[in-house]
């Protein structure tokens, strides 16, 4: 019997189950989210200053910065919005996660957000030039519950699903354009007039 190698094996198991288990607590609190906001939307509005949100996450996915990225915004047209923040930190947060992640190892990464009014909406955009995907193939799972598009880049499939279900609480909407190799574009669109009081 090989004690070290049965050691080093159950290391791996204990990490293994030690890491499904963090993955599943971030799922449920995720889920939790889109339960919170679905039930009591107008407890959660409040004037939203969009450059302060996006710095918070560059901030939190720090670690996930090579130093090498170019990260430009232009907030100017449209610098505030009344909705809800915690759906826009998630917006802000899973896309730039999503460029981050799908990087390509082809050129220096440079992602660029931009905000501003469409008719009765505002219209957040964030655009990369990463590793891209072929959006005829998947035009029917962008937006589905653990899909995943590039198999060598770990994560739990979770981001877009939850930005597409939290916009939709505020009657929004998220779509992508997309081009293999190239990069991609997401465009967020939030109402700017809605029913809901703002919290005070």
């Amino acid at each position: 019997m090989n004690t070290e190698k049965d050691l080093t094996q159950a290391r791996q198991w204990v990490d293994l189950i030690g890491k499904t288990t963090g993955e599943l607590d971030l799922i449920i609190k995720d889920l939790s989210k889109i339960l919170e906001l679905r039930r009591e939307p107008h407890h959660f509005r409040d004037h939203v200053d969009l450059t302060a949100e996006w710095e918070r996450s560059v901030h939190l996915l720090h670690d996930s910065l090579t130093g090498g990225e170019k990260i430009t915004a232009d907030f100017h047209t449209l610098p505030e919005l009344v909705t809800v923040r915690a759906m826009v930190q998630s917006v802000f947060y899973n896309l730039l996660s999503n460029a981050l992640k799908f990087r390509s190892p082809a050129r220096p990464l440079h992602i660029h957000v931009s905000s501003q009014i469409s008719g009765d909406n505002a219209t957040i955009t964030v655009s990369d030039n990463g590793l891209g995907l072929d959006t005829a193939l998947y035009k029917d799972k962008l937006f589905r519950l653990y899909t995943r598009f590039h198999s060598h880049v770990e994560g739990r499939g979770l981001g877009l699903y939850l930005v597409k279900s939290q916009l939709e609480v505020v009657r929004g909407s998220i779509d992508i354009q997309s081009t293999l190799r190239e990069g991609t574009t997401f465009r967020v669109t939030i109402p700017l007039a809605s029913e809901l009081p703002v919290h005070a």
